[in-house]
C-alpha cells in the first residue's frame, strides 16, 4: 500500500511528479514524519501536488495561509486556493470560499457569490453551510428571501447538532416563520440549542416558560 511506503519512496514518486505522493510528502514534512520538520519543503510540496488539481492540497494550502503562523498568513492566497478546492467540490473550502465573498476577504464582496457557494456546501450536507444559508433566505441576502426555506435549512443543520441552527428552528417554531407554530417543537429546539451553551437559546427559553 502507498501508505506503506518509507520517506525516500515517497519522495522518488513525488519528484517523479505524482500529485498524492507529492500530498504525502508534503504532510510528512510538516509532521517530521520520517524526516526533518520542515515547513518550507511541506509548502512546496503542497503547491506542486495543488498545481495539479489534488483537491486535498488546495484545501490545506488554503487553510495553512489563512490560519497558519501570522507572518505566513495571505488572505488572497487562501481565498485562491479554497476556491480551486471549492470548484472540485470540497465542501469545506466551499463554504470558506461563501464566507470569504460574504466579508470581502480576499476576494471583492459579493453577497450573491457568497449565497452561491453556501449552497454548494449546504447541499454537501455541511452544517454550518446550511445554517448561514438559512440566514441569507430569512433576510433575502445574495437569494430570494424564502423563510419556508430557511426554516427547511435551519432544521437540516439542526438536527446534525449545530446550536445556532436549532436556536434559530426554536424561533420559527415560536413565531410561525417558514411554518406553523409549535410551542412543543420551539421548546425542543431552544433546549437542545440552551444545552450547548447557547446564550440566547437560553433567553428565549426563560422568555417562553414565562
Amino acid at each position: 500500500m502507498n501508505e506503506e511506503l518509507d520517506f525516500p519512496e515517497e519522495l522518488v514518486k513525488a519528484e517523479s511528479g505524482d500529485p498524492e505522493a507529492q500530498y504525502r510528502t508534503a504532510l510528512r514534512y510538516m509532521a517530521g514524519s520520517g524526516c526533518e520538520k520542515n515547513i518550507e519543503q511541506a509548502l512546496y510540496w503542497l503547491e506542486q501536488a495543488a498545481e495539479r488539481d489534488h483537491r486535498d492540497a488546495q484545501f490545506s494550502l488554503g487553510y495553512y495561509y489563512a490560519s497558519g503562523p501570522e507572518e505566513k498568513r495571505d488572505i488572497a492566497k487562501a481565498a485562491h486556493w479554497f476556491r480551486e478546492a471549492a470548484e472540485q467540490g470540497d465542501r469545506d473550502a466551499q463554504y470558506n470560499i461563501g464566507v470569504y465573498y460574504a466579508h470581502g476577504r480576499g476576494v471583492p464582496q459579493d453577497d450573491e457569490r457568497a449565497a452561491y457557494w453556501f449552497e454548494k456546501s449546504a447541499n454537501q450536507g455541511d452544517p454550518e453551510a446550511q445554517y448561514v444559508l438559512g440566514l441569507c433566505c430569512t433576510e433575502g441576502i445574495g437569494v430570494v428571501k424564502d423563510e419556508a426555506r430557511a426554516f427547511d435549512l435551519f432544521w437540516q443543520s439542526a438536527r446534525q447538532g449545530n446550536p445556532n441552527a436549532q436556536y434559530r428552528l426554536g424561533l420559527c417554531y415560536a413565531r410561525g416563520i417558514g411554518t406553523g407554530t409549535n410551542s412543543m417543537q420551539a421548546l425542543f429546539w431552544l433546549t437542545r440549542a440552551a444545552h450547548q451553551g447557547h446564550t440566547d437559546a437560553q433567553k428565549a427559553l426563560e422568555q417562553l416558560k414565562g
